[in-house]
């Protein structure tokens, strides 16, 4: 009996910890705060290419502004070392 009483009470005490997690996973969206430039976009996308960045910047400022940054989410940029190894003269 002792043991069931310390499996749930450690159950229990996780529960909040399990809930917050799933919590914070659901909130990792970027927030923005204003318009973002090439700078700091390839410090979250560091395989981000200025062509890229250049596609989505349709009014041409030079910062991503929300909905520019949404259709830049949408490409399929690489954070990955290349797994295929495409790039490599071996």
């Amino acid at each position: 009996m002792t043991y069931l009483k310390t499996t749930m009470a450690a159950l229990i005490a996780t529960l909040p910890a399990a809930a917050f997690a799933q919590t914070d996973a659901l909130e990792n969206e970027i927030e923005m705060d204003g318009p973002m430039t090439f700078e700091q976009v390839s410090e979250m996308y560091p395989d981000v290419e200025m062509t890229e960045f250049a596609a989505v910047d349709t009014n041409g400022d030079g910062m991503l502004d929300e909905a520019e940054f949404e259709d830049f989410e949408e490409l399929d940029i690489d954070d990955d070392d290349d797994v295929d190894g495409g790039d490599n003269d071996d």
